[in-house]
């Protein structure tokens, strides 16, 4: 017998985690570039922080297309508000599609020859504002 659980708690977190990483990838791509320059201090590690800045853009790809994933099993907003209005407007953002062709490099997906990500148009988008939204959204349904 499945647990019951949290789903309005556990789509919070996960909105947490997915700001969380957002700052945290606009952090390392500020730093990323400052280690680029060529008057930077010699110690820092251009390659561990690219290692992190990759690591954090991989999980925020991940985590916010599991926000809008369709598959049963999982908990996302997609099996709570599809068919709302203004979830069904937040899924057709432009960044969102982008995310979700990315989402199609990582093991456990079907593959899709997609591009490498382009942190510019990520940290450039409006995902804060969606998370906003999506927060609303739950604030305003009584989910248990």
């Amino acid at each position: 017998m499945r647990e019951s659980i949290d789903i309005k708690g556990h789509l919070i977190y996960l909105l947490q985690n997915c700001q969380t990483a957002f700052d945290e990838l606009r952090r390392l791509n500020t730093e990323l570039q400052r280690a680029r320059q060529p008057d930077a201090p010699a110690e820092i590690d251009v390659n561990q922080i690219g290692a992190l800045h990759r690591m954090v853009q991989d999980y925020l790809i991940i985590r916010v297309v599991g926000l809008f994933d369709k598959k049963c099993y999982t908990v996302s907003f997609e099996q709570k508000f599809s068919g709302d209005k203004n979830y069904d407007n937040i899924k057709q953002e432009e960044i969102i599609k982008y995310l979700q062709k990315l989402r199609g490099n990582f093991a456990g997906h079907e593959h899709i020859k997609s591009e490498s990500p382009e942190t510019a148009k990520i940290l450039k988008s409006n995902l804060l504002s969606i998370f906003k939204k999506l927060n609303i959204l739950l604030l305003k349904e009584n989910l248990r």
